[in-house]
């Protein structure tokens, strides 16, 4: 598209939000016509509808503008669909050395399962997931999960931090959702650090021939992107060590994305 056919106010906008989010302690509207060549009402328009959409935010005493919270978030979002992608293709692999882990032969009501969640909208909601009864098929369930008994949520609250929890379980009381579970709080927090302690979380709440367990999926900044989970019903044991050595392996694979 020749120059001459931009649409120059989008061009305008985007030069106001490059150029603020140069600045960490904000620019005045003066300061942001005087580097871009802008006229104050023009520059004041632009920014007011950069507000607006929260690509731009307002400070007071002094009046400052600076980067808004949409930036950041378009950013997260797009890792997000990364790193769900990056599940996508390592899963079916992954899957494929825990059946290595199980029985030859499996009965009728035995199953397995491997899944990976993210926190979306203060829900933890599978995103995908593969069975034993589709071999080789990548659901995509988005299905939102419970708060204290699915693995996966519980390995958020072990290594999320102590605010992004309290801000969780706002949502999902303890009284109401927990407690029917894990009867005292005290026990819920010392399972957390237990799994804090071993890097995963396994639930002591199912029955023996039951395994489910979550890993967290961490980027290079250690930043939480989201939790890979399993799940095991099987009348044979099955060598848990070695799950969780595959499942600590892929969970590094996926987080090598962010």
């Amino acid at each position: 598209m020749p120059n001459n056919e931009l649409i120059q106010s989008l061009l305008r906008a985007i030069d106001v939000i490059e150029l603020v989010a140069q600045s960490e302690r904000g620019l005045s509207l003066g300061e942001v016509c005087n580097a871009l060549g802008l006229k104050q009402p023009t520059a004041h328009n632009l920014i007011r509808t950069l507000i607006a959409r929260d690509f731009v935010e307002k400070t007071t005493s002094p009046v400052r503008y600076r980067l808004g919270s949409a930036v950041t978030r378009l950013a997260e979002e797009r890792q997000s669909h990364n790193v769900v992608r990056q599940a996508s293709t390592i899963m079916n692999d992954v899957f494929e050395r825990i059946k290595g882990l199980l029985p030859a032969k499996l009965g009728p009501q035995d199953e397995a399962s491997l899944s990976f969640s993210q926190h979306v909208g203060n829900e933890i909601v599978m995103l995908l997931r593969m069975r034993m009864q589709r071999p080789g098929v990548l659901e995509r369930p988005r299905r939102v999960m419970t708060a204290y008994q699915s693995a996966s949520p519980l390995a958020f609250q072990a290594f999320w931090s102590q605010e992004e929890v309290e801000d969780y379980r706002r949502q999902h009381p303890f009284l109401d959702q927990g407690a029917p579970i894990w009867k005292t709080k005290e026990r819920l927090d010392a399972f957390l650090q237990k799994s804090r302690e071993t890097g995963y979380a396994m639930p002591p709440i199912y029955p023996d021939e039951q395994v489910r367990a979550a890993v967290p999926v961490f980027d290079e900044g250690h930043r939480l992107l989201g939790v890979l989970g399993v799940g095991i019903w099987l009348k044979s044991p099955i060598d848990t060590k070695k799950l969780m050595k595959e499942m600590l392996e892929a969970s590094k694979q996926i987080g090598e994305v962010g």
